[in-house]
C-alpha cells in the first residue's frame, strides 16, 4: 500500500522585477507630491505636469498597432528587469528620503503697505555677550507678490530659527522640523520690538565716557551694554537694533519737563528733548525685551557709585532719565 503523496508547500508569491520597479516609481511620485504639498506648493507644478503627459502617452499607446505595442512592452519589461535600473531607482528614492529629512521651507506671507525685507536668523532669538546676529538669508516681501519661501537646511531633529523684517521682529523663535510646515504671516506673527530709551540728564551730559548696563531680574542676567552718545542723544536698547518711530519721541518731553521742575530753563529743556531725538543711537540687546517686564539700568562712569534705576517696560517704547 503506497502512502499518499505529500503536498508541497506553495511557493512564496513574489512580484516580477518590472512590477517592483514600477512600485518604487509610484512611491517616489507620491512622496514628492506629499512633500511639495506640505512644504513648497510651487513644486507641485512638476507633479501636476505629469498628469497630461501620462494622458497623451496613453492615447498614443492606444493608437499604435498591437504588434508594435507587444514588442515595445516586452522591451520595456526587459529594461525594467535590469539590475542597474532597479538599483538606480532605489538609490534615487533613498536620496530623496534623506534630502526631505534635512531640508525644509519656511513660508512668510502677507501684504505689507510698503515692501519689507525679511531676514532669517539661525538659533534662538538671543545673542550672548553682545555678538551681533547675522542673517543667513533674506527675501523681499511685496504687496501682491505672493508668499516667500526660505530654504532651511536642518538636522533630522530640527533647527531653531527666528525672523526679522525692516521694522518688525517675529513674536517667537520657531522650531523647523522635517515634513512639518512652518508658516508666518506679516504682520500677525511679527511685532514691534520693545525699546528702552536711556535719556542723559544734566550730570550725564557733562561726561562723555558713561556706560549703561541693563540687567534683568538678577545682576547676572545681562540684557545689554552700551555707551551714551557723546552729543547728548538718547541710547536706544532693543533686540531689533534700537529703531523707534518719530512719534514715540514726543513722550520724552515729560522727562524734559522733570528737568524743568528742578529749575532748568524751559528753552534749554526743549532743546535737550530735541537733542535726545536727533542724536539718538541704537544698541542691540542680548535678548528681546518683554512687555510688562522689569529691568535695572545702571549708569557707570560717574565720579561716584553707579546709579541704579528700575524701569517697568509698560509700552513699546519705555524711557528712563539718568544722571539728573
Amino acid at each position: 500500500m503506497t502512502a499518499p503523496p505529500v503536498a508541497e508547500p506553495d511557493a512564496a508569491v513574489t512580484l516580477p522585477p518590472e512590477l517592483r520597479v514600477l512600485a518604487v516609481i509610484l512611491i517616489t511620485d507620491v512622496c514628492l507630491a506629499l512633500w511639495f504639498t506640505l512644504n513648497w506648493p510651487p513644486g507641485m507644478a512638476f507633479v501636476v505636469s505629469q498628469v497630461p503627459t501620462l494622458g497623451v502617452a496613453s492615447m498614443i499607446w492606444g493608437l499604435l498597432p498591437r504588434e508594435r505595442t507587444v514588442v515595445l512592452a516586452d522591451w520595456i519589461a526587459r529594461l525594467l528587469r535590469r539590475r542597474v535600473v532597479s538599483a538606480t531607482l532605489l538609490t534615487t528614492l533613498g536620496g530623496l528620503a534623506l534630502l526631505s529629512s534635512i531640508v525644509n521651507t519656511v513660508v512668510v506671507q502677507g501684504d505689507p503697505a510698503s515692501p519689507e525685507w525679511v531676514y532669517r536668523f539661525d538659533g534662538r532669538d538671543e545673542t550672548p555677550h553682545g555678538v551681533p546676529a547675522l542673517a543667513v538669508d533674506s527675501l523681499r516681501l511685496r504687496r501682491g507678490g505672493g508668499p516667500l519661501y526660505f530654504r532651511v537646511w536642518l538636522w533630522p531633529w530640527g533647527r531653531t530659527i527666528w525672523m526679522q523684517t525692516s521694522t518688525r521682529l517675529s513674536n517667537t523663535s520657531r522650531r523647523v522640523m522635517p515634513w512639518n510646515p512652518t508658516r508666518l504671516t506679516f504682520d500677525d506673527d511679527f511685532g514691534t520690538p520693545i525699546t528702552l530709551a536711556v535719556l542723559p540728564g544734566m550730570d550725564a551730559l557733562r561726561d562723555d565716557s558713561l556706560q549703561v548696563l541693563i540687567t534683568g531680574r538678577t545682576d547676572a542676567d545681562t540684557v545689554g551694554i552700551g555707551r551714551l552718545p557723546t552729543r547728548g542723544g538718547a541710547l536706544l536698547f532693543s533686540f531689533g537694533g534700537g529703531g523707534v518711530a518719530a512719534s514715540a519721541t514726543e513722550s520724552w518731553r515729560a522727562s524734559a519737563d522733570s528737568l524743568r521742575a528742578l529749575g532748568h530753563d524751559s528753552a534749554f529743556t526743549a532743546q535737550l528733548a530735541a537733542t535726545w531725538r536727533d542724536a539718538m543711537r541704537g544698541s542691540r540687546t542680548w535678548r528681546r525685551l518683554q512687555l510688562h517686564d522689569t529691568v535695572h539700568v545702571r549708569l557707570l562712569g560717574l565720579n561716584r557709585a553707579p546709579l541704579v534705576y528700575e524701569v517697568a517696560l509698560a509700552d513699546s517704547v519705555s524711557h528712563v532719565l539718568v544722571g539728573r
